[in-house]
């Protein structure tokens, strides 16, 4: 996560933009996100270099490209590396000579791959890419640079994703702009889909509406935890992994790009996504710009992948002449019209034609889909549940798309079996697994407030895999706060000792080993071990005053000379402010240091007024017994009170919540199960069927009822039951509901017992609720100008 310190000089980044012209939220993204790439890439060519591999800014073979030096053959492009624009920071710079080598980039990876890893579609994603920064805008553009080189003390790849966290935020300031919102997913809902297939090592994924590709990176996280030490890995308690691995030689193979593929209709988002996954470690993204739904889709790109993962544009139209003529079902065997035009079915059936056989699959989709009663809804839910494995359905929050969208949405996991439909063949979903998200770690109103606890997202990730149901246990993990902060310039230097971490972000505790773990125990270690310092430099000073004056002040003198020497300390102690963060508090970023030093200063000078009178007695037998009468030294003063503060200054930095990385089973924690399951088809119980009845011990239906339904041919091609005939259905199975997935619709009564009420009381309790319904009903005849008759 961003540090308060670097949210800030973020935000100030976003504001120049703004005021420079930019008001298009989505251009300023685009445009910062150019500059921070550029940045990163030196540090990525630095360590491709260290690989072995060559230099994006090399000599190129038929360059085309403008050169600074003005030759007939190429020369490299080191004029476009970042150490280069932040000496020189022209708009000429930038957009003559960096952002034409910039637009060609994405061909400059495939070909030091030598094509293995070439982008999909052979699009030319960076070829929109064009600086528009205002030209008369030279000092904010100064300025700006200035920024985003301060952002990180030095470029080089590190561990934290910082590069990425800076991305991110940006996304989100699209989101709270009021415009774009659609483009971002909530990234802990992203971990949760990815986690709920944890995807292996080699497996192919695709994300047909990736936008900025947080689905993709997300994987690509999962994988790098598998192989990041448990003493490093960092989760934030919404799973926002931190301190991830790079470099297992078995794992590295599959984090390049061609095993992780995005597909997006907007040039700018496709743009944006493949940046997105550079700054995430993916050398060479796979993303491109295609209609996923659309004719120009593809057909290679069936049934090649083993996961998919989306979040589908809800509830929009799409043109039918555009539709892919396969893809998607037809209203009619013959017929050349598409069952529906609705984007969030369509998506659904692209998924499932995407995945291989027994390929897996995750998306979100608005509740309609759920329960819908279009043929095409109908036809869709049939084909999940007959022809394919639907898994689960995870109904969300409401909120979950707050501020900007308040739909409801389920998740659908599903694998891909492919049977084709056949009258009396037993659907390939037996039952269906449904989950009640309530608390997703956020608050559910607009402001999206850190909520950590309690979170079903944990409970729902442990019971999934065995399909847990009507169970009041609890899964969570424990949580714990740690203060972290960033080895800045600053840091560098006010601790000389930590400058091999510089960039790096670590906890107080890893920084300055003696302080405890938790934010509290650190305050509480640094308090006690410094009061005594503070008080001892406080006498120390005030009795050198008295032998300094060489007085033998009487009681009543006592008061003003404690009260001018505590004056004298307090601004020795102010001069030592600049080690401490004296940032403007704001939310999530507190003076840790600055604040808990002024209640060691105040608790101290209390003290020393409570104390006068030792004071005295103690002067006074300095005084007698020394004849030196020379000044105090003030820088020793000082130095002694820098050293206290720096201990103080040990405390900044920014409180993170982490959870544990395994979760605890707190038994009989919930007041009602948030997990059941519903069968697809159930056949409803007659013992009264010939002499043993249609089910047997187990309560299991017998083969020789349904073979005397089948000669009965009650069964559909499709492999439904006649609509005639489902009363041979229970009717709380979901063959017997249109197939309706809402997980309320099954969800267990819970009877409670009451207390017992005679029936006097009941009736009493109606009538007086009779009486105040009349009143009320009166009261607003009145308001209306209707009088009784």
């Amino acid at each position: 996560m961003l540090s308060p310190q670097l949210r800030k000089k973020v935000f100030n980044l976003w504001t120049m933009f703004w005021s420079s012209g930019m008001t298009n939220p989505l251009v300023a993204i685009e445009q910062i996100t150019y500059l921070l790439f550029l940045k990163q890439l030196e540090a990525l060519d630095a360590q491709r270099i260290s690989e072995g591999k060559a230099s994006i800014y090399g000599v190129r073979s038929d360059c085309k490209l403008p050169h600074l030096e003005k030759s007939a053959e190429c020369t490299g492009h080191v004029f476009c590396r970042w150490s280069h624009i932040k000496d020189n920071p022209t708009h000429e710079l930038l957009n003559q000579y960096v952002f034409p080598w910039l637009r060609e980039l994405d061909k400059t990876f495939d070909n030091l791959s030598n094509g293995e890893m070439a982008s999909p579609v052979g699009q030319d994603i960076m070829t929109d890419a064009y600086f528009q920064f205002p030209r008369d805008k030279i000092e904010t553009l100064k300025n700006a640079i200035t920024v985003i080189d301060e952002l990180f003390p030095q470029m080089a790849l590190q561990g934290d994703d910082l590069m990425g966290d800076i991305f991110e935020y940006l996304l989100s300031e699209i989101q709270t702009s009021g415009k774009n919102g659609q483009f971002r997913t909530p990234r802990h809902i992203i971990r949760f889909m990815v986690e709920l297939l944890d995807p292996q090592p080699g497996e192919r994924l695709i994300d047909p509406a990736s936008g900025t590709g947080g689905f993709l990176f997300s994987a690509i996280q999962h994988l790098l935890k598998r192989v990041t030490p448990a003493d490093e890995l960092r989760l934030e308690a919404d799973g926002k992994p931190h301190r991830l691995r790079r470099g297992d030689a078995a794992l590295e193979p599959y984090l390049a790009g061609e095993y992780f593929t995005g597909y997006d209709n907007d040039r700018t988002m496709v743009r944006i996504g493949w940046m997105n996954l550079i700054l995430h470690g993916v050398e060479n993204p796979h993303i491109a710009r295609l209609d996923s739904l659309g004719k120009s889709f593809p057909d290679a790109e069936s049934g090649k992948y083993q996961l998919v993962l989306a979040n589908p544009p809800f509830t929009g139209n799409v043109d039918k002449d555009d539709l892919h003529e396969t893809r998607f079902p037809r209203k009619a065997p013959n017929s050349k019209e598409p069952i529906t035009t609705k984007s969030e079915l369509l998506f659904v059936w692209l998924l499932l034609d995407l995945l291989e056989a027994q390929g897996r699959g995750a998306v979100i989709v608005p509740e309609g889909v759920l329960f819908g009663s279009t043929n095409a809804h109908k036809e869709l839910r049939r084909q999940l549940l007959f022809e394919h494995n639907l898994q689960a359905v995870i109904s969300l929050p409401a909120g979950v798309f707050q501020p900007y969208a308040g739909v409801k949405t389920s998740i659908l996991v599903f694998q891909k079996i492919g049977e084709s439909p056949e009258a009396g063949k037993p659907p390939c979903t037996n039952y269906v697994w449904f989950y009640e998200v309530q608390a997703d770690g956020y608050s559910l109103d607009a402001k999206r407030d850190p909520r950590p606890a309690p979170n079903d997202l944990w409970d729902a990730l442990v019971k999934f895999p065995q399909q847990v149901v009507e169970c009041k246990d609890y899964h969570q993990p424990e949580l714990y706060t740690e203060r972290w902060r960033v080895v800045d310039n600053k840091t560098a230097k006010t601790f000389t000792q930590l400058e091999e971490k510089r960039g790096l972000v670590r906890g107080i505790h890893e920084l300055f080993e003696e302080l405890p773990g938790t934010p509290q125990a650190a305050e509480a270690y640094v308090v006690e071990t410094q009061i005594p310092k503070i008080e001892d430099l406080y006498r120390q000073y005030v009795l050198a005053e008295f032998v300094t004056k060489g007085l033998l002040p009487e009681e009543e003198q006592t008061q003003s000379i404690v009260e001018g020497a505590i004056s004298s300390v307090n601004r020795i102690f102010t001069a030592a402010r600049p080690l401490l963060d004296m940032e403007v508090e704001q939310s999530g970023h507190k003076r840790f240091g600055h604040n808990t030093l002024k209640l060691c200063l105040d608790q101290v000078e209390e003290m020393l007024r409570a104390d006068r009178v030792t004071l005295l007695a103690q002067a006074k037998e300095i005084v007698e017994q020394s004849t030196d009468t020379a000044e105090p030294a003030e820088q020793d003063w000082q130095a002694a009170a820098d050293s206290i503060v720096r201990e103080f200054a040990k405390l900044d930095g920014f409180n993170v919540e982490l959870r544990a990385l395994t979760t605890h089973l707190h038994q009989g924690a919930l007041d009602e199960s948030r997990s059941w399951a519903a069968p697809v088809r159930a056949y409803a119980r007659d013992d009264a069927w010939t002499d043993i009845g249609t089910h047997d011990e187990q309560g299991k239906v017998r083969p020789e009822y349904v073979a005397v339904l089948k000669k009965q041919e009650i069964f559909a091609q499709d492999g439904t039951i006649k609509a005639a005939h489902l009363d041979v259905l229970d009717p709380d199975c979901i063959e017997a509901n249109d197939f309706n997935l809402s997980a309320g619709r099954y969800k267990p009564f819970v009877l409670e017992s009451q207390k017992y009420q005679p029936p006097t009381e009941i009736l009493r309790a109606v009538r007086e609720l009779e009486v105040t319904l009349i009143s009320g009903i009166d009261n607003l005849l009145a308001l209306i100008g209707i009088e009784d008759d």
